[in-house]
């Protein structure tokens, strides 16, 4: 089942439900705290671009997790804020983040992420065994974390956007 969240300003918990698909309206501002921490039967999220602020923890422990649609206009990736999504295929951080927070994907082996140039600073731990690729333009932040952490990386062309790479 899919469940739409009927919220208006802010998400703060929704508990450990039974939802595989969940869709977050526009009328929602920012996810709290660990919003949808441990809610293991779900397999995608959508976040709508009217969401500015994701709280660290918002979906830790959500083992089913595939996708996610982060919107445009975050800044920020906070701490543990995907830790242990093991089944999280694909991301991609929207232009405009500019910091991805430590733990933030720890525990995501079958991640392959996109990281856009704007991001400035990577915390701790996206290792080769939390992720399995980066994808960054050459010389970037993203570049220069995966050679010195030894996560396998992927140049992107100047050219290639971020539509290109969810494709």
């Amino acid at each position: 089942p899919t469940r739409v969240i009927q919220r208006v300003g802010r998400i703060n918990r929704i508990g450990k439900k039974l939802f595989d698909k969940i869709y977050i309206p526009d009328s929602v501002k920012s996810i709290n705290g660990p919003s949808f921490s441990e809610c293991t039967n779900v397999k995608s999220i959508y976040i709508p671009d009217s969401v500015k602020k994701i709280d660290g923890q918002a979906f830790e422990e959500c083992t089913s997790l595939q996708s996610v649609r982060l919107p445009n206009g975050l800044k920020e990736i906070k701490y543990g804020c995907f830790y242990n999504c093991k089944n999280l295929r694909k991301i991609v951080i929207p232009n405009g983040v500019q910091k991805i927070g430590a733990d933030a994907f720890a525990g995501c082996e079958k991640l392959e992420i996109y990281i856009p140039t704007s991001v400035r600073k990577i915390g701790k731990y996206i290792t080769l065994t939390d992720v399995k690729k980066i994808y960054c333009q050459k010389n970037t932040v993203a570049y220069k974390y995966a050679k010195k952490n030894k996560v396998a990386v992927e140049i992107t062309g100047t050219k290639r956007t971020q539509q290109n790479y969810v494709a």
